[in-house]
């Protein structure tokens, strides 16, 4: 039988501060795919810039995702995001990021999967897009383009292996700067002052395909993927600022290992996660029964509370790992 411990989900955040909502006048769109069904993609932000699933047989399958829902795309799929001019930066320093989990193969102009694309690509095309298996096969490609001058920031982290990651991706001024799992994983410096993106405005948004500037047809498409919790701000986050954007609630523990899910881990397996902003202390509920696991506190412990107010942000069971244990 597969019994699951939830330990990573109940660590408990002692210190209670306040935290300005990350639903702030920051955030332009964040689009979490947590119907689960119908055709729109709603929009969390409250700016109510929802999106449109497409027609069948081109409509992105609603799926488990990193946190809650997510969209599963297959060739021809995406989501449209209209032409808001909350999606128009012009000279304006912007951050668009989004969870993925990609398995498409090869490099160049027929294996490219665009994750996020506003505008045009191609002759005469203005744009913003994150791609990737554009330049190197695995890798994400961040490009903009006002027609005038291209700057793209080319990673070399590998996202195609079928794990979830996380891709932010920054302008300021005139850098653009790429994170992948909250690692900076390359920036271009070179954006030339005044650089001016007001003409992505010639085409709508989509996540999961792009525009050809050419002929007005929607081409290159996000394949044998999933796409999770889409979010763009009208500011650049900085680099400490990136793992916040990474999880739904910045005050709860996150990046636990085991990872969620994971099976077959080593007997000695030292328990980790990392702190929620402003955490000070974690209460560890640590068990086999998920209800218990659920229910306990501090004051009914249920018999799983095994680390109360703890400081460290590990922690080593009493006894060693069963094997073929589903964490």
């Amino acid at each position: 039988m597969c019994r699951k411990l939830t330990y990573t989900i109940f660590l408990i955040l002692v210190l209670g501060l306040t935290l300005t909502s990350i639903t702030s006048a920051q955030l332009v769109g964040w689009w979490k795919f947590d119907e689960m069904s119908g055709d729109i993609a709603v929009d969390s932000s409250g700016n109510e810039l929802h999106g449109i699933l497409a027609s069948e047989p081109y409509t992105p399958e609603w799926v488990s995702g990193f946190q809650g829902g997510a969209l599963e795309f297959e060739l021809g799929d995406y989501v449209d995001m209209g032409n808001p001019e909350a999606l128009n930066f012009g000279t304006n320093d912007w951050t668009v990021s989004a969870w993925i989990i990609l398995n498409a193969q090869g490099q160049g102009e027929d294996y490219i999967c665009p994750i996020i694309g506003n505008g045009g690509d191609w002759d005469g095309g203005k744009r913003y897009c994150l791609t990737v298996n554009e330049v190197t096969e695995g890798c994400v490609t961040f490009t903009t383009d006002d027609d005038v001058t291209k700057v793209q920031v080319i990673g070399t982290a590998i996202v195609n292996d079928g794990d979830w990651h996380h891709i932010a991706a920054t302008r300021e001024g005139t850098t653009l700067s790429l994170y992948i799992d909250g690692v900076l994983d390359g920036a271009n410096p070179d954006v030339p002052v005044d650089y001016d993106l007001s003409g992505t405005s010639q085409h709508n948004a989509y996540i999961g395909t792009i525009t050809d500037n050419r002929d007005g047809l929607l081409h290159k498409f996000y394949r044998d993927g999933r796409i999770d919790d889409v979010r763009i701000f009208n500011i650049a986050k900085k680099e400490n600022e990136i793992p916040y954007v990474m999880r739904d609630d910045p005050l709860i523990a996150w990046q636990p290992n085991p990872k969620n899910g994971q099976t077959s881990m080593p007997y000695d397996t030292v328990l980790s996660w990392k702190a929620g902003l402003y955490a000070r202390t974690h209460d560890v509920y640590f068990g086999t029964v998920f209800d218990d696991v659920n229910e306990a506190s501090t004051t009914n412990p249920l018999d799983v509370l095994v680390a109360p107010n703890l400081e460290e942000l590990t922690y080593t069971p009493a006894e060693i790992l069963e094997f073929g244990q589903t964490y």
